[in-house]
């Protein structure tokens, strides 16, 4: 590499002293510091470079730095760069902390690739074209970049697809993009070469969804997830042999009653919507298996939805609906049902239970949201299940384990 400045040791000692009389945010540079003991390398003075690869020894640049390709966490673990200036690449990837008392300015993407939490300290602000978090990632500073995506504290993802936002080969299944997700260690390696790892322009996914309308006739598989939809499309019902349709994370307020000419449809998603009704033309799905409807404003579900005999799994998490559903009782093929919520109201839950002690064909049950400190006696009528999930029920250790001794043939887990 080509820098202006000759690297030397120091210890962490002479680094808190260097960075106590640089810094503004003392404080904050100090804790990230002391996470490490030593020895740090040190550019002191204005760096211009290529490229720069870090390795394991933290580095710290006295000065600006200006990179004109990437930056490269290449160590196993992680390291730290810390800047006691401005900070100007074209790409950063690193994977434990960045810091800079100044500016940070990145023409394209900051990934922080990590399988631990990370974090940048910018104390001057944050600005780039995309920063990508394989997992918690927390951004202290003023921070400001087009697309988001991962889990990032002080910045607002973007409600993106992985397949919207990265080229096909940084995906870790191209074949499928409306599943895939980002693959860290390769975006790592067409970083390193110098290649493209967003789409020049994201929003082109949401294009190519709708164009796939064309030609619905033969398509088995319809995934108009997140395609900025305010109704279902027409072009939808004339898919007639179309089994699986997702329309999740639209703005769709209402379902057609045309949707009962899709005779072979098995899978219906349709989390995410403002939907408030469903058509009482639902029951007509006979072939239907798998209905989605969390993230709903469904305060009921229509009876007719009793007529989906092969109904197998019902997904209604987060979903506004008031009381248990008279109508899942009797249907004789559900197998999975997830459910929201019980509030606080345990005579409430005691009827679900009574409801669901009836249904001795579900296998997995999942309760979200209850509040409860303890479970009602009833359970016991649920040992025929497989599997029960009690989501959001905080439970203390003992009354988990009473509950567990309820159902000694069911796997019973419980989580926040």
């Amino acid at each position: 590499m080509t820098q202006n400045a000759v690297e030397r040791d120091i210890s962490l000692g002479e680094a808190l002293e260097i960075a106590k009389n640089v810094s503004t945010d003392f404080a904050q540079l100090q804790a990230i510091l002391s996470e490490w003991s030593g020895p740090f390398g040190l550019l002191d003075g204005e760096t211009s470079l290529e490229r720069l690869e870090l390795g394991a020894k933290p580095l710290i640049v006295w000065g600006n730095l200006s990179v004109e390709g990437s930056i490269l966490d290449l160590s196993q673990a992680g390291t730290l760069l810390v800047v006691l200036g401005n900070l100007q690449a074209k790409e950063i990837y690193f994977q434990s902390r960045l810091a800079s008392s100044g500016r940070i300015d990145v023409k394209g993407v900051i990934a922080a690739g990590s399988a631990d939490s990370g974090k940048i300290l910018a104390s001057g602000g944050l600005e780039c074209r995309a920063l990508i978090a394989r997992a918690p990632l927390q951004v202290v500073g003023d921070a400001k970049s087009d697309f988001s995506f991962g889990p990032i504290q002080g910045l607002k993802t973007s409600n993106m697809l992985a397949g919207e936002l990265f080229v096909d080969h940084v995906l870790d299944r191209p074949d499928d993009p409306m599943t895939a997700d980002c693959d860290f260690t390769k975006l790592r390696e067409r970083m390193a070469a110098g290649l493209e790892i967003i789409q020049a322009e994201p929003s082109s996914r949401r294009l190519q969804i709708l164009s796939d309308l064309d030609d619905t006739a033969s398509k088995l598989t319809l995934d108009l997830e997140d395609a900025g939809l305010f109704e279902v499309p027409e072009e939808v019902f004339e898919a007639k042999g179309l089994e699986r349709l997702v329309l999740d994370f639209n703005d769709i307020t209402v379902l057609p009653q045309r949707i009962a000419s899709l005779k072979s449809l098995k899978v219906l998603s349709l989390d995410g919507n403002p939907i408030r009704k469903l058509p009482e033309e639902i029951g007509q799905l006979n072939t239907l298996e798998t209905l989605s409807l969390r993230f709903v404003n469904l305060k009921e579900l229509p009876d007719a939805i009793s007529g989906l005999v092969h109904l197998r799994e019902i997904f209604l998490t987060m979903s506004a609906l008031r009381d248990f559903p008279e109508s899942l009782v009797s249907m004789p093929s559900l197998e999975r049902l997830s459910f929201w919520h019980c509030g606080e109201d345990e005579e409430k839950l005691k009827g679900f239970v009574e409801r669901l002690s009836a249904m001795k064909q579900l296998k997995v049950l999942t309760f979200a949201q209850g509040g409860f400190s303890k479970m009602p006696a009833e359970l016991k009528s649920l040992g025929f299940l497989d599997e029960l999930h009690l989501i959001e029920q905080r439970l203390p250790e003992a009354r988990q384990e009473e509950v567990r001794a309820w159902l000694p043939n069911t796997r019973v887990r419980f989580s926040i």
